[in-house]
């Protein structure tokens, strides 16, 4: 029994050499040696003005990889100011280097890669859509047909796409929420004037200096306390801006129609007061109690409407109404012009009556 086991340990030993070409122990961990840098491209769809904010994507590896991947980390895109092209897309790209990732284990692996954060998702939301594959192949190095050892990694040339199409880079986009304000004049009251233009000016609390929007609605130029003013057709943040409107006119400020474009970030705070018109009592809003200005306002997306969930059109939500009445008791006995000359009239009267009075005393 002795010589038995004698035997087979000398033949384990003799097979010994021949036992390193099973890769059944893990080799030395390794890098990706080619191409392992790829493209991140995030775009921002639907915007006017410059686009600041960050987005975070999450790499995970697909649970059928041979081994854990080692230095997987979540990686951002930060926008500082970026400004739009003439088509209103803001970018940004960011080049992904993936060296750094270990890997234990021969076989091909798949790192999934999905937008996950965004740092102001009420006006950047999240792209949901847009998915992508990495792969990484990982093989032994081998030396006279036989591995030493040692791996090496590689990088697929191109990033796979949720249609499992190859693409050039990883593109994540969505559209920008954005709204625009409605400005509205009415005029009640027996002594209003129709033709009298009334000046308006926004006040934006945390809106960004230097942000533009497109004003709509105003007459090309008015005439305003003697003055005739030419209109201006864009709101500048930071700068001193005036409407000018009329019983039943409306502007819009943040909605440029020649591109079909809103441009009002969510979530800015402003309110709106009437000048002057100190000869009319102004309320706002279906308000009861006279006021110049309005409430304090926050822009709320359309999407978070009651209005529209209520079948309403829901730009009324952005919407702020200013109504001017003027009253005057119209006069109903004698006007202004004749009271001198009644008067007059009765002085005359009561001097008659006085005269005849006298006269029949002396008669009698």
């Amino acid at each position: 029994m002795r010589k038995f086991f004698k035997s087979i340990s000398l033949f384990v030993i003799a097979l010994a050499p021949s036992l390193g070409a099973i890769p059944v122990s893990a080799a030395t961990p390794t890098h990706i040696s080619v191409g392992g840098i790829v493209s991140i491209v995030r775009e921002v769809n639907g915007v006017s003005n410059p686009v600041t904010n960050d987005f975070s994507y999450t790499l995970t590896a697909d649970e059928s990889n041979p081994a854990a991947i080692g230095g997987l980390e979540d990686v951002a895109i930060s926008m500082n100011q970026v400004s739009p092209d003439t088509d209103g897309i803001a970018r940004a790209e960011l080049l992904l280097n993936l060296s750094n990732l270990t890997f234990t284990q021969v076989g091909d692996y798949v790192i999934h890669v999905r937008e996950t954060a965004s740092a102001d998702s009420a006006n950047y939301p999240v792209d949901e859509t847009n998915e992508y594959q990495l792969l990484v192949s990982v093989r032994n190095v081998m030396q006279n047909n036989v591995p030493t050892g040692e791996l090496t990694a590689s990088l697929a040339d191109q990033p796979i796409n949720v249609d499992g199409d190859k693409v050039e880079k990883m593109k994540f986009a969505n559209y920008a929420d954005r709204v625009y304000l409605a400005l509205a004049k009415h005029i009640s009251g027996n002594n209003a004037n129709t033709d009298e233009y009334f000046k308006f000016r926004i006040d934006f609390e945390n809106a960004t200096v230097g942000d533009v929007f497109t004003i709509s609605g105003q007459d090309a130029t008015v005439t305003y306390k003697g003055e005739t003013i030419a209109t201006q057709t864009r709101f500048v943040v930071g700068e001193e801006n005036y409407i000018y409107l009329k019983g039943g006119q409306e502007a819009l400020i943040g909605r440029d129609d020649d591109y079909n474009n809103e441009e009002i970030p969510i979530g800015l705070r402003y309110t709106i007061t009437e000048l002057d018109a100190e000869d009319y009592n102004t309320y706002v809003d279906d308000s009861k109690t006279e006021s110049k200005v309005s409430t304090e306002k926050i822009t709320t997306s359309y999407n978070d409407s009651q209005d529209l969930r209520n079948g309403l059109d829901p730009y009324l939500q952005n919407m702020t109404d200013f109504e001017n009445a003027k009253n005057t008791t119209v006069a109903t006995g004698i006007s202004s012009i004749v009271l001198p000359f009644a008067g007059l009239l009765a002085i005359g009267a009561v001097s008659t009556c006085v005269y005849l009075a006298i006269s029949k005393k002396k008669q009698d």
